[in-house]
């Protein structure tokens, strides 16, 4: 079974916390969405012991374009806030 998981990022906020959204998939198949305050989120270590890739690392996008990465994953209700 290929599993990867992608990271978006974008600026920090204006007290210096940051945003990570990390994306799964299950043979190329969207499969959860967790978002992050943290600059290494601690989901992706457990993500990568369930057997996880990485596929694209920190792709850094505007505040918009994150946003609308987030909107659209969580209009699949399935954006999970993690540590």
């Amino acid at each position: 079974m290929n599993k990867t998981y992608h990271v978006f990022s974008r600026n920090n906020d204006i007290s210096g916390n940051p945003f990570r959204l990390v994306i799964t998939f299950h043979n190329g198949k969207f499969s959860e969405a967790f978002e992050s305050r943290s600059s290494e989120p601690n989901i992706i270590s457990e993500l990568f012991k369930k057997g996880y890739k990485e596929g694209f690392r920190n792709i850094h996008l505007t505040p918009a374009e994150y946003n609308s990465v987030k909107k659209f994953f969580l209009i699949e209700n399935k954006i999970q806030h993690v540590h």
